[in-house]
């Protein structure tokens, strides 16, 4: 039976210290959100959770840890807006804390023959 309090109520749950994230988790949910990365043409996703204080560049990098798509080969869209700008914060962009939002990420092939793109 659960333990009640003196007043006959549930208590608090106490931190639990086997799964720390669920206790930092409450915090968390006012500055990290997230994201869903739609893999274009290929459809399939990836998700994963940014602080809103990332920069779309850090998105970036870390994306291209995770799935090993190179940071030039990558057209990374929200709300069908590119962005383009690698210091922008994922809070600039309109990414909404708290929320599942989703990103459009386009993997850009070089043509044959053409200049590769410069990569910052």
């Amino acid at each position: 039976a659960p333990v009640m309090g003196t007043d006959g109520t549930n208590p608090a749950p106490a931190a639990d210290p086997q799964n720390p994230a669920a206790t930092a988790s409450v915090s968390a949910a006012a500055t990290d959100a997230e994201l869903k990365f739609v893999i274009l043409p290929e459809g399939f996703s990836h998700s994963r959770r940014f602080a809103l204080s990332s920069t779309v560049d850090d998105v970036k990098t870390q994306v291209e840890t995770d799935l090993r798509i190179p940071k030039g080969n990558m057209k990374l869209s929200f709300s069908n807006v590119e962005l383009t700008a690698g210091d922008v914060t994922l809070a600039e962009c309109g990414i909404i804390a708290g929320t599942l939002n989703e990103l459009q990420l386009a993997i850009v092939y070089a043509e044959k023959g053409a200049t590769p793109a410069a990569t910052s």
